[in-house]
């Protein structure tokens, strides 16, 4: 009761100072107890889940706050996850459990080849780095994006509009487009799902988040520069007319910077509807390259199924013609994008990135995080990649 009067305080502020900015109460985390050290200023009263984490009530100022200084401090990404409030600290242990065997688990993947060269050099033949570009300025000219501003929910329906033309200039009928509520935010994920000839296999994913942080944050390479591969995929695969056996799922994730919220509630929506996943790949900043990464693409370690990642990394070979010295690792970080929605409930992922992170974009959240951070050419190997990718596990018609 003490903090009312300081509370109501802020909130008029913000509505006086911010009148675009959703006002959001707090909301359970589960956050690295490495990183309570940057809220010496407030009693978060933690309560303990493992050795490592920790889940703690947060604000939305305060998960901009976490998310700057991991960036700024330990060049890394995530760290924190959103979290159901009435989710007891057993589930949450159980969750972070399944996901490290996810990241072990053997698989189809240990043994799949690529067997469908043709097929992926009729969709190369297709896809323009022009044309990608093109959507990565488009999206970065929504200068904010967030999940808490009309901006960001202008945004997302800029995109629903632009998948939907897509739709009719083909004239596809098995494309549909749709959103999925995003809980606590008005900003929601836009789902693309195109309808394969054998819709009881497990379905393909690929993903990228639209969102930004708050504020002019243009989010060219974080992450326009994924999302936009999203775009040009779903539009040369209608142009080449490609007929797919397997359903395959576009997503443009709402909210992923303030704790992975959109991804959360697509992973339900998929569990609630029963569809089968085989595979999920996570597209988040493509665009960056300082000289010493060009022409070469980490595979994120962490929180990513082993034998999809050694699977992906033949198709860079055959297809891209990456060599040993041109496929490189890390790690991650814990939840530093939306493949650990789909790995914390079992369904193996893979996650492509721009770079190691002492060579990451240093202008993503801030206002420089422009077009011109986004080298086209390194850009568009992660769209061709992602191209293989669905051809070879969406498998075509034969």
């Amino acid at each position: 009761m003490r903090f009312i009067k300081l509370s109501i305080f802020f909130f008029l502020s913000n509505i006086l100072i911010l009148p675009n900015l959703m006002a959001i109460g707090e909301k359970a985390y589960l956050v690295q107890k490495k990183h309570l050290k940057y809220f010496t200023h407030k009693n978060l009263s933690p309560k303990t889940v493992d050795a490592d984490f920790v889940r703690v009530l947060l604000s939305a100022n305060d998960i901009e706050h976490l998310s700057k200084n991991i960036h700024f401090d330990d060049h890394q990404c995530g760290g924190f996850m959103a979290v159901d409030e009435e989710a007891s600290l057993e589930q949450l242990k159980r969750e972070i459990k399944t996901a490290k065997l996810t990241e072990t688990a053997e698989n189809e993947f240990s043994t799949l080849e690529p067997r469908f060269p043709t097929q992926v050099q009729q969709l190369f033949s297709q896809l323009q780095q022009e044309d990608y570009i093109n959507y990565v300025r488009q999206l970065s000219q929504f200068n904010d994006r967030s999940a808490r501003t009309q901006n960001g929910v202008q945004a997302s329906e800029w995109i629903k509009e632009k998948l939907e033309s897509f739709k009719l200039e083909f004239h596809r009928e098995n494309m549909d487009v749709f959103f999925v509520e995003t809980p606590r935010y008005n900003q929601k994920s836009i789902v693309v799902k195109l309808s394969g000839s054998k819709s009881n296999l497990p379905a393909v994913v690929l993903g990228g988040h639209m969102d930004t942080l708050s504020s002019n944050k243009p989010g060219a390479d974080d992450d326009a520069s994924g999302s936009s591969t999203l775009f040009e995929i779903i539009h040369k695969l209608l142009k080449t007319n490609t007929q797919l056996q397997r359903d395959t799922y576009f997503i443009f994730y709402a909210a992923e910077e303030v704790g992975l919220v959109g991804s959360k509630a697509v992973v339900e929506y998929f569990s609630n509807n029963n569809i089968s996943v085989r595979a999920v790949m996570q597209l988040d900043m493509t665009g960056y390259a300082v000289e010493r990464s060009k022409g070469k693409i980490f595979f994120v370690t962490d929180y990513t199924n082993n034998a999809l990642t050694l699977y992906t990394k033949k198709l860079a070979k055959t297809y891209l013609g990456k060599t040993d010295n041109q496929i490189l690792d890390l790690r991650c970080n814990y939840a530093c994008s939306d493949h650990a929605r789909w790995t914390n409930k079992g369904f193996p992922a893979v996650f492509p990135f721009e770079s190691l992170f002492q060579d990451y974009n240093p202008d993503i959240h801030t206002s420089r995080d422009t077009l011109s951070t986004v080298s086209a050419e390194h850009a568009f190997q992660f769209v061709k990649l992602a191209g293989a990718f669905v051809i070879e596990l969406g498998e075509p018609n034969k």
